[in-house]
């Protein structure tokens, strides 16, 4: 009963449902913790602008990044990555650590990192719903007050109606998002094809992330790259045009001149 009348048993969710969904938080936020234990947590994920229309049309048909874990939304196309390193200057991007077995042993659908860690940076970046928060020091708790408290006052901030998102929501997965703008291309690599150990320039994190660059240094160390050689060398070698193939020299957003990437001196433009 419900202020005296009956309750349509059909409105009501059904327990195992309601199981399922406590799982999937529970399972995604342990994971995502433990994924932050270094030195295994060079993971990140990044967004490009493709300036696409309301039905997402340029996302669902861009081939640049991993089908299984790419979200559209914002405009654009996210993908997640991992760095793995297989020696000195030498490693590959890859899935998320276990992310291709999920779906299979957990029934987590590996899309949904990608996800909620897209809906992370951007309540995190909002200006209204980011109250407190640090897009790559995420807090759980002030995240699930700021969406609760959004979704109360007829937010879309989760873009659905709330049912049926254990794991996808904001905080639920939190690898640091690089936001690469319209010229982020050049970093995604579809590495479902095949997972290939080489010294190539394109098989390393994104060297530029938020306007002018800005953000890199803090998403560098959420991403756990802080310190690491191989991403400042390989960075230094696209941006500076010091490989021996023309075609590795990355082009530098307009504006910018120097990008600083948290650990060692800026890298400095010099074309």
């Amino acid at each position: 009963m419900a202020n005296g009348a009956w309750v349509d048993r059909s409105a009501l969710s059904k327990i195992a449902y309601l199981q399922e969904q406590i799982f999937n938080e529970i399972t995604s936020r342990a994971i995502d913790g433990l994924w932050k234990t270094p030195t295994s947590n060079k993971m990140w994920v990044l967004y490009v602008d493709l300036g696409d229309d309301h039905n997402q049309t340029k996302c669902k048909n861009d081939p640049s990044g991993p089908p299984t874990l790419k979200h559209c939304g914002d405009g654009g196309v996210y993908y997640a990555y991992n760095f793995v390193e297989k020696g000195d200057l030498i490693g590959h991007r890859d899935y998320p650590w276990g992310a291709d077995k999920m779906k299979l042993n957990l029934g987590i659908d590996p899309a949904w990192i990608t996800e909620a860690s897209a809906k992370t940076y951007r309540l995190a970046k909002n200006k209204t719903t980011g109250y407190g928060l640090d897009p790559f020091n995420f807090d759980p708790a002030i995240g699930a007050n700021n969406t609760l408290f959004y979704i109360a006052n007829g937010s879309d901030i989760l873009g659905a109606d709330g049912k049926g998102l254990g794991g996808r929501y904001p905080g639920s997965w939190t690898l640091p998002v690089c936001d690469a703008s319209t010229w982020g291309h050049a970093w995604n690599y579809d590495y479902t094809k095949g997972a290939r150990d080489k010294r190539d320039n394109r098989e390393h994190p994104p060297c530029f992330c938020g306007e002018g660059g800005l953000e890199t240094a803090h998403w560098a160390t959420a991403a756990g790259l802080n310190h690491f050689d191989t991403f400042y060398q390989r960075c230094q070698k696209a941006l500076q045009g010091t490989g021996d193939d023309p075609a590795d020299f990355l082009t530098w957003p307009d504006g910018v001149t120097s990008v600083d990437l948290g650990f060692r001196e800026p890298i400095y433009r010099v074309h």
